[in-house]
């Protein structure tokens, strides 16, 4: 097998109160990323909102109607935006204590898993806005952290504690339903990433002290091979030409952040992106991560 490629696409990462984007290959320039976000500057980010996204804890690419966006959690006071990346716009903030993880939902809603203090996943609409408040729905689930669709067939997947769900979604621009389809019990606890593998198909599910694989048709859960043993993965993707993953992995012992992304290829070699100074948290790749059914099963 290759080992790491080059080129790769960009890295995103979050931490503390920005996402970043920087290139992934051996170039790799710390103080040059290739796209940034920061709460502290942002220039239609309401000034009593900025403390919501002090301690950004996901960063995810995504497509409104075509158009280009992240969408970011923060945990503490905690909540979830959507940012247009060609002008920086802020399109959607909602207030969510503890939000882990946003998904875009077809008809331009948006999905938040929320942990402590929330332990919910809650859905509201793009249209809300900047100012956005409440929710339009609310599913109660402990410790909420993942959110990721699956469109071939309509579904949620989210996961609390020892647990994953699915959610059966239908939706127009001004009305949806979400029932829950299924419960699927984890092996171990704290659920923590959930994201899909679209080199190898299905789930991964990162927990305190395993990382598991889940196959959505079958809800078979496996041993995720690579790193099945890891502890204190906090963030994990799947680059889908090449198989390369990108992790952040905390140090244990109560901290929950490092300075570096690990880049592990199928042959195992491995390689570390540094960026000094910083408290990172997640990592995603600059591809769609959504769930493809039909590749559900690990090659």
């Amino acid at each position: 097998m290759p080992p790491i490629p080059d080129p790769l696409p960009g890295l995103w990462v979050c931490g503390q109160t920005s996402v970043d984007l920087f290139a992934a290959d051996a170039d790799f320039a710390v103080d040059a990323p290739q796209w940034s976000w920061d709460s502290r500057t942002a220039t239609d980010l309401p000034e009593e909102r900025r403390d919501w996204f002090s301690s950004t804890d996901e960063v995810k690419p995504v497509s409104l109607d075509g158009v280009p966006c992240v969408l970011i959690s923060s945990s503490w006071r905690g909540a979830v935006g959507l940012v247009r990346r060609i002008d920086h716009a802020v399109l959607f903030t909602l207030a969510l204590p503890n939000a882990h993880s946003g998904e875009l939902l077809p008809g331009g809603w948006i999905a938040c898993a929320g942990s402590d203090g929330s332990d919910a996943l809650v859905i509201h609409q793009v249209s809300a806005g900047v100012l956005a408040e409440g929710e339009r729905a609310r599913f109660a689930l402990p410790h909420a952290h993942g959110a990721v669709f699956e469109p071939g067939r309509s579904l949620l997947w989210t996961c609390g504690r020892q647990v994953v769900q699915a959610y059966r979604w239908e939706s127009t621009r001004d009305s949806f339903t979400c029932v829950r389809a299924c419960e699927i019990a984890l092996p171990t606890d704290q659920a923590h990433d959930l994201m899909p593998d679209p080199f190898g198909g299905g789930l991964i599910v990162t927990t305190e002290h395993k990382v598991w694989h889940l196959d959505p048709l079958s809800h078979t859960i496996t041993p995720y091979a690579p790193i099945a043993d890891a502890n204190d993965v906090k963030g994990i993707s799947v680059e889908a030409s090449s198989g390369t993953l990108a992790m952040v992995k905390a140090p244990g012992g109560g901290c929950w952040w490092t300075d570096h992304v690990r880049l592990l290829a199928r042959n195992g070699t491995e390689e570390r992106r540094t960026i000094p100074g910083r408290k990172l948290y997640k990592v995603r790749w600059d591809q769609p991560s959504r769930l493809e059914t039909a590749r559900s099963a690990p090659r």
